[in-house]
């Protein structure tokens, strides 16, 4: 897949590797690699190399072949496990670290590419698709919306029930997403990433309750005077609530690598969320009219009564939610553990999140790849966890599929290393995104994702008792994000 000619100067120093062999050390299997090596055998190759180690055969230039034989069959894992044991052979070889910057870069793992790549002399940076200086990698934008299956009552007698007092039910209705962001590298070895999301939610809410109602009973005649008799009536009324809520976030994070296996990463983000939270109240209301009339003069006599009534009011939500997260990622074969902690306020409500995970490439590189991560999200009454899965595959160079699930009470919490942010009014339990990405011409990509979120519809009602009976039911939520991706 890769031209030989990034190896010219490994072939011309493995050219007379047999004379330069130890007399200790067999010819015929050292023949036999160079052999393998020259014909472009790379599976023999590995296959040979793995069975001399097994028979306690390990020297530079048999670890050089089969690192370039991995590098070949896209195994850029274990070439790298190759070239950290050529390197304890001979540490100073130069051939060895270019190999291994294309390991790494080869792998989706710039990063750790650029901080090998800073250790080799001007000379030797040529032709390692790395550039020594300031550079944008990526641009991407999103677009989407999604909409829930959302059915509340519009009728007294299904809000209120068969006590007919009160009834309430409330939920997430409709929601969009607009995202933005970029990666770039400060330098080799250090990477950062901006960007911004809006996202705004449609919530539908409907309130029954009793308005009470003064109506003229009847009219009596009493002499000189005119009585006047009422009755106060409850009137079924409901009140249609809806509400329109925006968050916005802005994140940066910085990845840094310390070594080829061993990366820093850093974030931190701001969110700003505007809305509204509707609710009743107990009030009171004054009903005032005439009580008698004096027929002879004409002067009437007042009441008044104060009566209790329900009267939906409206919250202001409005908070700003900081985030600020520290980890790292380590790299050990095909298996990258990463650990992190976080600090956050949500709603001035200060939280601590703590994370642990890894990502299995299981064929030794960033074709395919399944993801684990486990959250633990805490404040100063409880703890929750939160599980995410995710798994991807390439297919070839302009097709990959992948998909994610994080399950838990989601509210308040942030997936650590990718871009997921949660203030969600009502509770949040389950959030799935499938992508299909797709290249359309050279550089451009486009991604079409489907988003799958499980929420609650909360119901109120009083009984005949006048207790309050809260019950819930899922919401699920289907999306569609389209997006361009732009590798600079």
């Amino acid at each position: 897949m890769y031209n030989k000619l990034i190896y010219t100067v490994l072939l011309s120093a493995l050219g007379w590797v047999v004379s330069a062999q130890p007399a200790a050390r067999s010819v015929n299997p050292d023949s036999l690699t160079w052999q393998l090596y020259q014909q472009g055998r790379w599976e023999e190759l590995l296959k040979t190399g793995r069975q001399l180690n097994r028979q306690g055969i390990d020297y530079y230039y048999l670890r050089m072949r089969m690192a370039v034989a991995a590098l070949e069959t896209q195994r850029y894992d274990d070439a790298v496990g190759y070239l950290r044991r050529a390197m304890e052979f001979s540490p100073r070889d130069l051939q060895a670290r270019r190999l291994m910057v294309l390991a790494r870069n080869y792998n989706l793992m710039p990063a750790e590419a650029g901080r090998v790549f800073n250790g080799l002399p001007e000379i030797q940076q040529t032709d390692l698709g790395i550039k020594p200086d300031f550079r944008l990698l990526s641009v991407h934008t999103d677009v989407g919306i999604s909409r829930t299956n959302l059915n509340i009552a519009d009728n007294f007698e299904a809000l209120a029930g068969q006590s007919g007092f009160y009834g309430s039910q409330s939920g997430l209705s409709q929601s969009g997403l607009q995202d933005a962001g970029v990666w770039m590298q400060l330098r080799p070895g250090w990477l950062l990433y901006g960007g911004f999301q809006s996202m705004g939610y449609n919530f539908e809410q409907n309130f029954a309750y009793l308005e009470p109602e003064l109506k003229l009973e009847r009219v009596e005649l009493n002499g000189n005077y005119k009585d006047f008799y009422y009755r106060i009536d409850a009137k079924p009324t409901v009140f249609d609530a809806r509400i329109y809520t925006l968050q916005r976030s802005f994140l940066a994070q910085s990845r840094y690598a310390l070594a080829y296996n061993v990366q820093l990463v850093a974030s931190a983000g701001m969110s700003k969320v505007h809305g509204e939270y509707p609710y009743v109240i107990t009030d009171s209301i004054r009903f005032t009219d005439t009580a008698r009339l004096d027929l002879n003069s004409g002067l009437a006599t007042l009441f008044n009564v104060d009566v209790p009534v329900a009267k939906v009011r409206t919250k202001l939500w409005r908070t700003t939610d900081f985030r600020l997260a520290l980890g790292a990622i380590a790299h050990f074969g095909r298996i990258s553990p990463s650990v992190g902690m976080h600090f956050g306020r949500v709603n001035d409500t200060s939280l601590l999140q703590l994370q642990a995970g890894y990502t299995w490439r299981l064929r030794g590189n960033s074709k395919t790849w399944q993801q684990a991560e486990v959250f633990v999200l805490g404040d100063s009454k409880s703890w929750r966890p939160a599980l995410k899965i995710a798994a991807g595959h390439w297919f070839g160079t302009s097709t990959q599929l992948s998909a994610s699930v994080i399950t838990g009470h989601l509210n308040g919490m942030a997936d650590q290393w990718g871009y997921v942010v949660f203030n969600h009014r009502d509770r949040l339990d389950l959030f799935g995104e499938g992508m299909l990405m797709q290249k359309i011409i050279p550089k451009v990509y486009f991604s079409l994702r489907y988003r799958y979120s499980k929420s609650r519809m909360r119901s109120e009602q009083l009984d005949e008792n006048l207790k309050l009976n809260v019950t819930y039911k899922d919401l699920i939520s289907h999306g569609f994000i389209g997006g361009l991706i732009w590798n600079l």
